[in-house]
């Protein structure tokens, strides 16, 4: 949370990623991040926890089986980042 402190400002995007949802770094930064104004998503599994209430857009993979929650969350991180690949070369023109 010290980088968040440090870095983020109101309209920053930030993304808490969670198995469990109750991480307390994690819960700490949804936290931190709502109070100075950032939009926040949550990516957890289980019962979502914590991050799943306090994120404005929570993304939630409802199982319980950590590894598979692990790889879930590689994947929807992978589509986020191609999103923005996308995103700017359709900006670029290309």
């Amino acid at each position: 949370m010290e980088q968040l402190k440090n870095f983020a400002e109101p309209k920053d995007v930030v993304m808490g990623i969670c198995t469990s949802g109750n991480a307390p770094s994690v819960v700490n930064t949804i936290e931190y991040a709502s109070w100075i104004g950032c939009r926040t998503i949550g990516i957890t599994g289980c019962e979502g926890g914590d991050v799943t209430r306090l994120a404005e857009v929570a993304i939630q993979v409802p199982v319980t089986h950590a590894g598979s929650i692990e790889d879930v969350h590689m994947i929807i991180c992978h589509m986020i980042g191609y999103y923005f690949v996308d995103f700017e070369a359709a900006e670029q023109g290309a």
